[in-house]
């Protein structure tokens, strides 16, 4: 997946590192550390989307890109508040921008994914049984097949 999230969600981590080591200047390592893992993680799951077994498995990996990005948020705010650090403002944007796309890119695949389910297989992706078993596969056989 390239485009928009992809560019945003490494800028995010770039940017984030970039935090996370002025943090450690502050000798605030367990909060840089966190919150590093958390800011760099988003976008390497959304980049391991790119390689998704199935649909269900790619919004599954955007769902953890979006938990992480919830991870971060939760680190930024213990971090300004409890150190009372400015928070820079890219940082802020690029998360807001994260959120959007991603939350739309899942809504926009589970979507496609619910107007595409037929409760059969077209025939020419009928598995390759023997033809007399083929009868047998139940409808919730079929649907699996489709969705995997």
């Amino acid at each position: 997946m390239k485009g928009p999230i992809y560019d945003k969600s490494k800028e995010l981590a770039i940017q984030g590192v970039k935090f996370a080591s002025s943090l450690q200047n502050l000798k605030r390592y367990e909060l840089a550390n966190q919150f590093e893992k958390s800011v760099t993680s988003v976008g390497a799951n959304i980049h391991e989307a790119n390689d998704a077994e199935s649909k269900r498995d790619f919004i599954h990996k955007l769902k953890i890109s979006q938990k992480e990005l919830n991870e971060t948020i939760y680190w930024i705010e213990v971090i300004s508040k409890g150190l009372e650090i400015t928070i820079p403002q890219l940082i802020l944007d690029l998360i807001e921008d994260c959120r959007k796309l991603l939350n739309a890119i899942i809504a926009h695949t589970i979507k496609n994914m619910q107007q595409s389910k037929t409760p059969s297989l077209p025939h020419s992706l009928t598995p390759s049984l023997p033809h007399s078993l083929t009868p047998q596969l139940s409808n919730n056989l079929r649907m699996n097949i489709i969705l995997y």
